[in-house]
């Protein structure tokens, strides 16, 4: 019935909506990492309530198919790429406490979406530049308790005792 098709498989990234972006070049550098996490938050709440992402998921599941987020993660980047006075608020995020929290309430919303795998985009790579912040952590050598999204990852793939 579905073409041979046996799953859907959006990417499942979490970023600045372009209303964010805009309230980021007002704030400019004077945008923290704490107000980034928290626009973020507030993305993801929204994806919650529905958007063209979970559309897509709910339709895979009424036609049978299974749901695999091929690549994902946070894609807090600045607009076009380039560089603005708010750049280092998201560089700093990126290390932050709070992106634990980001990072396991992502993991949450794809789970409660069905998602039997979810592919992080890439375990290691630079962090805080205009081109983004794809790595869970920044080099192999940096430890994970200097790595939220690494140990939000570590924590949710972890056995519960």
């Amino acid at each position: 019935d579905n073409g041979g098709v046996d799953a859907i498989s959006p990417a499942a990234y979490i970023g600045p909506s372009d209303a964010i972006r805009k309230k980021w070049s007002t704030l400019g550098a004077a945008l923290t990492p704490e107000s980034v996490i928290e626009d973020i938050m507030g993305e993801l709440q929204a994806l919650r309530m529905g958007s063209s992402f979970t559309q897509t998921v709910d339709f895979g599941k009424r036609h049978g198919l299974t749901y695999v987020a091929y690549e994902a993660g946070q894609h807090i980047q600045p607009e076009g790429q380039r560089e603005h006075p708010y750049n280092p608020a998201l560089a700093a995020a990126q290390k932050h406490p709070r992106m634990y929290d980001l990072y396991i309430e992502l993991l949450r919303l794809n789970r409660d979406l069905g998602c039997t795998l979810f592919a992080h985009f890439s375990s290691v790579g630079r962090q805080g530049t205009r081109w983004g912040s794809w790595g869970a952590k920044a080099t192999y050598d940096t430890p994970n308790s200097e790595s939220p999204k690494m140990r939000a990852l570590i924590d949710c793939n972890s056995p519960r005792a």
